[in-house]
């Protein structure tokens, strides 16, 4: 195992840990962007969001939601990045999937700029129909019939139901 979060994960290397349950982790970043900027992980290694499963992906953006409160809160931030890169072309530098909680404060000089590119109504309504059509596919449920015959593994990409998180947010009325 050479990936550093793993490690994290594994307690192989001390961190200041922020929240912990047996899916995921929340550590202060030692190199943050401000002071309080948490990174949230899976412990599993998860290289791309693409392979994150839906019940773990729903603890990681709700605990960011409790996390981004609490930082306002206790930090005095006056907002906050929520930050997932995904892919070394969209600036992931360790192939483990991290959410960056990044508390901002005016005139802190961390800025998210892009060239903003222009669009035709064409190329975006292409777009949108592509996307619509891959979003239907990919997720509608087969029948029944058709889901009793199929395997645990094929059935691995297909959405889980909803996942109640109340327990998860007990969790931070009673330890925060």
């Amino acid at each position: 195992m050479d990936c550093i979060f793993c490690k994290i994960a594994k307690n192989y290397i001390p961190s200041y840990k922020i929240y912990e349950d047996s899916d995921i982790i929340a550590i202060l970043d030692i190199y943050p962007a401000n002071p309080g900027h948490i990174l949230i992980l899976p412990k599993e290694h998860f290289q791309d969001i693409s392979k994150l499963p839906d019940d773990i992906t729903g603890k990681i953006f709700v605990l960011a939601k409790y996390l981004s409160i609490i930082l306002i809160q206790a930090l005095n931030a006056k907002g906050i990045n929520i930050l997932l890169s995904s892919g070394e072309t969209a600036g992931q530098r360790i192939p483990h999937i991290i959410v960056h909680l990044i508390p901002r404060y005016e005139n802190d000089n961390i800025n998210f700029v892009w060239d903003r590119k222009q669009v035709s109504n064409e190329v975006l309504s292409e777009i949108q129909k592509i996307l619509v059509y891959y979003l239907k596919n990919y997720f509608q449920p087969a029948s029944k019939e058709t889901e009793s015959r199929k395997t645990d593994k094929e059935n691995v990409d297909k959405p889980k139901e909803y996942k109640d998180y109340t327990k998860m947010i007990h969790w931070f009325y009673k330890n925060i």
